[in-house]
């Protein structure tokens, strides 16, 4: 916005001169006309006087000129300094987003190693679990050999079955006890197995996080360094505006000398 206000400034002034341009012609056109009526009527200082004031108007051309140039290169600054600004503006909305491809690669890339690590754990789990079942049935199948071997060679004892049955029925016991206990075990396992893996993603986002806040701090750091520059600027532009107006204040100075000459000149020829 301060760009395009100080364009407007420039074009105003670019304004003004041609405005002044056109006096001094006109002037111009006025003093030829003068020095053909003094040719006529044969004065000669009068048309000396009059030839000073057209050299007077001829240079007062040229330093508007000069000021028009002037203006037109303050112009062209302007415009390459928007470019400049505007490509400076692009190039970091480039840098964010690129920045954004990488945070969402990072993050389907932990999503993947998270879901190859929970299959792997629950393969691992399947397998222990078959092991056990299958442990199991093995110590079944024992007990039921031996179960049948006690009751061939022990048929006439029975007291002594009736105890080895209670002997079983408390291994049995001792065996159920047994895998409640290694299920809550493998619970166990399970639970600080999850505990790490939040943890170790917290981390993973508290690290990303840290990475963002330096990332953005640059991008601050990068728009103030803008922000000075524009200032720097601008102190420039209100210093040539300045020198401007006060070449634009001698200008007027001298047409109204001028004019005074002319009135002069003018009383001089009525008397």
């Amino acid at each position: 916005m301060i760009m395009i206000l100080l364009l407007l400034l420039l074009l105003l002034l670019l304004l003004l001169l041609l405005l002044l341009l056109l006096l001094l012609l006109l002037l111009l056109l006025l003093l030829l006309l003068l020095l053909l009526l003094l040719l006529l009527l044969q004065q000669l200082l009068l048309l000396l006087l009059l030839l000073l004031l057209l050299l007077l108007l001829l240079q007062l051309l040229l330093l508007l000129l000069l000021l028009l140039l002037l203006l037109l290169l303050l112009l062209l600054l302007l415009l390459l300094l928007l470019l400049l600004l505007l490509l400076l503006l692009l190039l970091l909305l480039l840098l964010l987003l690129l920045l954004l491809l990488l945070l969402l690669l990072l993050l389907l890339l932990l999503l993947l190693l998270l879901l190859i690590i929970i299959i792997l754990l629950l393969l691992l789990l399947l397998l222990l679990l078959l092991l056990l079942l299958l442990l199991l049935l093995l110590l079944l199948l024992l007990l039921l050999l031996l179960l049948l071997l006690l009751l061939l060679l022990l048929l006439l004892l029975l007291l002594l079955l009736l105890l080895l049955l209670l002997l079983l029925l408390l291994l049995l016991l001792l065996l159920l006890l047994l895998l409640l206990l290694l299920l809550l075990l493998l619970l166990l396992l399970l639970l600080l197995l999850l505990l790490l893996l939040l943890l170790v993603l917290l981390l993973l986002l508290l690290l990303l996080l840290l990475l963002l806040l330096l990332l953005l701090l640059l991008l601050l750091l990068l728009l103030l360094l803008l922000l000075l520059l524009l200032l720097l600027l601008l102190l420039l532009l209100l210093l040539l505006l300045l020198l401007l107006l006060l070449l634009l204040l001698l200008l007027l100075l001298l047409l109204l000398l001028l004019l005074l000459l002319l009135l002069l000149l003018l009383l001089l020829l009525l008397h």
